[in-house]
């Protein structure tokens, strides 16, 4: 069998052709430009390639294994501990202030702030304070002790903030650096 040219954009594609005998000839039909020589058929609208059937209850498509003791790296790195310094600085004055606040029945300042602004979660609040959100974080040199950076808040709230910082610096929970209060709120302002 001779076949002669490859195939290309113009060129004819090659078909099979019975004769009467079981014998075969190939014979020669002009290719649309753009056409590719395999017959692709398409898939029905709402089909897939994959064949997908669910998973019978209780079954995982991860097989879990517990891990040996030892194997993780984590595991052999422990935390690193709070320095001597912040220690004295949590025990002296940021734990101090928080039970100021808290024996002064200062609430969650931030659940009311979702509430206005129509967040449906925020029916999560206690609406105790359980801790201080801080506008500028300590890890972009935010202060921990200065009350202008500190909002009472509960553990909810402040989760809230953290999952959402594009929503909660719209809000002005969050300040980032270029903001009018960046400089103003950071650690050497105390």
């Amino acid at each position: 069998m001779k076949l002669g040219k490859p195939l290309g954009p113009g060129s004819s594609s090659l078909k099979q052709t019975p004769l009467k005998q079981g014998k075969t000839t190939l014979k020669k039909s002009p290719l649309k430009q753009g056409t590719s020589v395999l017959k692709k058929s398409p898939l029905k609208q709402g089909t897939s390639v994959l064949k997908k059937s669910p998973l019978k209850q209780g079954t995982s498509v991860l097989k879990k294994s517990p891990l040996k003791q030892g194997d993780s790296v984590l595991a052999q790195t422990p935390l690193k501990p709070r320095s001597v310094k912040c220690q004295t600085f949590m025990r002296e004055e940021r734990v101090p202030l928080i039970k100021q606040l808290i024996a002064a029945g200062v609430g969650c300042e931030i659940g009311p702030l979702l509430r206005h602004q129509g967040i449906e979660e925020s029916r999560l609040c206690s609406g105790h304070i359980q801790g201080l959100h801080e506008l500028r974080k300590r890890g972009s040199g935010g202060s921990l002790s200065n009350l202008d950076n500190l909002i009472p808040s509960c553990n909810w709230c402040n989760g809230w903030v953290e999952e959402n910082p594009d929503l909660a610096w719209m809000m002005q929970l969050v300040v980032r650096p270029g903001d009018p209060d960046w400089e103003r709120l950071g650690k050497r302002q105390d």
